[in-house]
């Protein structure tokens, strides 16, 4: 029964990921993306943030543009109150869901108003406006990541490149 189990949802992780890998290229295909380059970064694995600032080199990006930035990270954090939270969680959850996101437009902005139709879009949480106890750090980061957004997207409002924020509702992850 275990191993049933395994198998099945193995395949059905495989699955998810060809999914969405095709969903990626339909979307590519469909803008017109001829030869993407697709590069993730894993900001919690290199450790509590790096600097990556300037130079888009250092992520595999190697092109005169970048159509599409999409930022994904996130931690939750410890769930206790805010009086017992150690400072070094509060410090993780904001250096990966705040400050690894200022890193990315620091560092993809020129690359993103070189394209015809730059695209940022940056994955939020409505845990930014509904502030559930003991989810402190995270309610906190995303809202301040919702203020980066906003801002970058004022900024760029008169120029090709558009940065939006993309709430995906709840899904089952291992932050549920």
């Amino acid at each position: 029964e275990a191993l049933g189990r395994w198998t099945v949802l193995h395949d059905a992780h495989l699955l998810a990921d060809r999914l969405a890998a095709a969903i990626v290229d339909l979307v590519l295909q469909h803008l017109g993306v001829q030869h993407p380059a697709l590069v993730p970064l894993d900001r919690q694995a290199e450790g509590l943030c790096p600097p990556f600032d300037g130079s888009c080199s250092e992520a595999g990006v190697e092109d005169e543009r970048l159509d599409i930035l999409i930022a994904n990270a996130g931690i939750l954090g410890a769930l206790t109150p805010l009086g017992h939270l150690p400072p070094k969680t509060w410090a993780q959850v904001m250096e990966i869901n705040v400050t690894a996101n200022y890193r990315l437009i620091r560092s993809f902005d020129p690359l993103l108003r070189a394209s015809d139709a730059g695209r940022a879009i940056f994955v939020t949480s409505g845990a930014a406006q509904k502030c559930r106890a003991y989810w402190g750090p995270y309610s906190v980061s995303k809202a301040a990541l919702d203020a980066l957004v906003r801002t970058y997207a004022a900024e760029t409002a008169t120029t090709p490149v558009r940065a939006m924020l993309l709430n995906p509702g709840p899904l089952r992850t291992a932050m549920r």
